[in-house]
This record gives structure tokens, C-alpha cells and sequence, in this order.
């Protein structure tokens, strides 16, 4: 596959975490590449520019992917889906790596439906020798469908003053870490450009729940009126959005077809379950006129009926 290798301008980030002199490896700034995140974008290449001290560096290094919300605060997913590889441009050793686990767990009953892609945190040990220069190149792959417009591919970079690894005496980490400060640079990501997806934000009244399919439904009563709302970003007017229910994992009905205003918002009319048993309530933007690609929420509103 052809990889686009766009170099981006160097980005100076702010150092969280001042480092005494001699004790701490120095982080210099940060890259990424491409330039621009697309519809046709198969990866991101970040890099961390760092220099160690008069003395030998080991330390722990943590990626971590932006995260973002739909509804709230709920973190819902990531916009990136890796690592795929960690290198070192430059002098230097990589130790041993700890991936946490994913965060967003699919949150219907119907299939694998989660909204965006679901990576925790990467830990990863690193030995700069004494007085060295190096960059560390971190890959990640990224969704096979248009961006949104409000997607984040932002990458936070940690100097942790630990290791994840356990090494033996002869391991040149068997020593133990010599970072005494917690350091963070944050890429500034590629920008969001060319074709992008409507990002359809959903809710309903009474509140239903949206997330992990291991929080349990909102109970509501059976021919209890349940009402969709929500707003399509970026904002466009006079659009279709399709609301749909199922029942368990069956298929989807039309509830209705509904347009946007001024502001990309949306509301349906009122449903009322007709029988007792778990329901998801779904929205989706289709293919229509204008410059957003067909998405759909990724997560339904979920409700059980007494």
C-alpha cells in the first residue's frame, strides 16, 4: 500500500513537567505525518524527538491515543486504532511494551457496534545512551471510513519515570529506571480534510442508556413514549436523518424520516413500544445531496420494556 509521508512542521509543545538537568531525558518536540487526514489515509506516523543527559536513560514512554465524546463525558472510542509499530530513529534500545485494553466495548446487541475505534494506551520502555539524540516513530492505523469533521488524531507522548518490563540481571533495564519526572507532549495531529461523514450526536427523553452493552438497558414502561433528538455535525440544513428501532437483535424498522434546521438538529415523533422485550433506537444520515458521506451512529439508545 502506498504510504503518504508528508513531513509536518516541527511542533514545540509544552513540557508538563520541568526535568532536572543530568536526571531526565529532554523532549524536544514532536512531528506527524501526513499533514492532512482523509477518507484515503491508511496510517498516521507520529515521532517524539528526545536527547538524553551525560548519563544512561531508562524510562517507560506511554502513547495515548485522543479519546472523545458523542453524548457528555462518555468515552465512546478513539479515532485511531493501534499501534502497528514502535522504532527508534537513532541510538537507543526498545525494552518491553504494555497495551491497555480497549475502553469502548460495543454497545449493541446486534452486532459489534462500537463508535470509532477502540485502542487503550500503549507503554513502552526505552534505554537512550549517554549524550544521545534519537526520535521515536509510533504508527497507527486508522479507520477505513471518512473522518469526522470533530475527530481528534491528536497523540499524547508521557515520560514515565518507571518500567513496565520485568528483565533479567543481565537486561541492560535491569537496573531500573533513571527518569525521575513525569514529562507530556501532545501532537498537534494531522488537520481533518477532504471528504467527511456527518457525525450524528443521539439522544432521546426519556434518557436511555448509550455505551457498553454491559450497562444494563433504561427500564421504561410498556406504550411509554419515547422521543429521538439530536443534532448532525458539522451542521448542515434541510437534511435527511433516518431513525430506526429494533427489537433485541432483529432488524431495523422506520420509525421515521426527519430533516434537519438551521443548526443540524433533528427530533423525531414520539414511539411507543408495542411489546415487553429489549429495544435499541438507532439514527442514521444517508446518502444524499451535498458534501458529508453517509454515517450513522455507531451506538444506538438502548431501553428495556417492563
Amino acid at each position: 500500500m502506498r504510504r503518504v509521508l508528508l513531513l509536518a512542521t516541527l511542533l514545540v509543545a509544552s513540557v508538563v513537567s520541568a526535568a532536572p538537568a543530568g536526571a531526565d531525558p529532554i523532549l524536544d518536540g514532536t512531528l506527524s505525518t501526513p499533514t492532512r487526514l482523509t477518507s484515503s489515509t491508511i496510517e498516521v506516523l507520529y515521532y517524539l524527538q528526545l536527547h538524553a543527559g551525560p548519563q544512561e536513560e531508562r524510562f517507560s514512554l506511554r502513547l495515548s491515543p485522543p479519546r472523545f465524546a458523542t453524548l457528555g463525558s462518555l468515552d465512546e472510542g478513539q479515532t485511531l486504532d493501534g499501534p502497528r509499530a514502535i522504532a527508534l530513529q537513532g541510538p537507543g534500545t526498545i525494552g518491553q511494551r504494555s497495551t491497555d485494553g480497549s475502553f469502548a466495548a460495543p454497545c449493541s446487541t446486534s452486532g459489534d457496534h462500537r463508535h470509532a475505534y477502540a485502542t487503550g494506551d500503549t507503554t513502552v520502555d526505552l534505554l537512550l545512551p549517554p549524550g544521545s539524540r534519537t526520535t521515536v516513530a509510533v504508527r497507527y492505523r486508522t479507520g477505513r471510513s471518512a473522518p469526522w469533521f470533530d475527530t481528534n488524531a491528536r497523540l499524547t507522548f508521557a515520560v514515565l519515570p518507571a518500567l513496565v518490563g520485568e528483565y533479567a540481571a543481565s537486561s541492560p533495564f535491569a537496573a531500573g529506571p533513571t527518569a525521575t519526572a513525569r514529562q507530556t507532549l501532545r501532537t498537534a495531529g494531522p488537520a481533518v480534510g477532504g471528504r467527511l461523514a456527518a457525525h450524528l450526536l443521539l439522544a432521546s427523553a426519556p434518557g436511555g442508556t448509550v455505551g457498553s452493552i454491559d450497562r444494563a438497558p433504561k427500564r421504561v414502561g410498556r406504550r411509554s413514549p419515547i422521543r429521538l433528538s439530536g443534532k448532525v455535525v458539522p451542521a448542515v440544513r434541510h437534511k435527511k436523518v433516518v431513525l430506526q428501532w429494533a427489537r433485541g437483535t432483529g432488524p431495523r424498522h422506520t420509525l421515521a424520516i426527519v430533516r434537519t434546521d438551521s443548526r443540524g438538529r433533528f427530533s423525531g415523533p414520539s414511539w411507543r413500544p408495542g411489546a415487553k422485550g429489549s429495544y435499541e433506537l438507532w439514527a442514521r444520515y444517508p446518502k444524499q445531496a451535498g458534501t458529508l458521506a453517509p454515517d450513522q451512529t455507531s451506538c444506538p439508545v438502548r431501553f428495556r420494556v417492563r
